[in-house]
């Protein structure tokens, strides 16, 4: 989760991270609002060598296309849950998510 504590394991590079090289992080930020400075944080992690890949952006109902747009050119990942089984009664999420699949992340994030 990117809050206060993920900046001093940031620090020390001490993350547990994803990809060939170890050079990605699956990174979450909250259902319900962003955190502050969300873009700083994500630039600051590419800044400390990594790929940041954003776990179900689905999900955060109050980011609009255009912020996926500008994530998407700072280099930010990101990471599907296209039909997750648990929750297969919010159709809109999915058809959302694929939208957002098709539209702007059509990327993969490990290679």
């Amino acid at each position: 989760m990117l809050d206060n504590p993920f900046e001093e394991p940031l620090e020390r590079n001490v993350l547990l991270s994803l990809g060939k090289n170890g050079d990605y992080l699956l990174v979450e930020i909250s259902y319900f609002s962003s955190p502050m400075g969300l873009s700083n944080i994500l630039l600051y992690i590419k800044a400390k060598g990594y790929h940041s890949a954003l776990a179900h952006p689905e999900w955060y109902v109050y980011i609009e296309k255009k912020d996926f747009q500008h994530l998407k050119n700072i280099g930010v990942k990101s990471q599907h849950n296209l039909f997750c089984k648990n929750y297969p009664y919010l159709l809109s999420i999915t058809v959302f998510a694929i939208s957002l699949t098709l539209s702007i992340f059509i990327s993969l994030v490990v290679r």
